[in-house]
């Protein structure tokens, strides 16, 4: 068993700071180079987001997740 957020978001396989998504960032800037880093970005995001709602697939995520928009401010 693992532990802290990489145990619920099943990263336990995770070694490499590199592969972990930054929440509440963006923005936009140049690139160049490979989209290798990109794409486990995208991955990380959406692994996160399946831990956070609770699925462990795409199937489940897919047909059992609700996009709720938050319309107030942040505290």
């Amino acid at each position: 068993m693992g532990s802290g957020s990489a145990d619920r978001y099943f990263q336990e396989e995770i070694i490499n700071d590199d592969k972990f998504v930054p929440e509440g960032v963006e923005g936009r800037v140049p690139y160049r180079g490979s989209v290798v880093k990109i794409i486990e970005q995208l991955i990380g995001g959406l692994k996160a987001s399946m831990g956070y709602t609770g699925n462990k697939t795409l199937k489940n995520f897919k047909n059992k997740t609700k996009v709720i928009k938050n319309f107030f401010p942040p505290v």
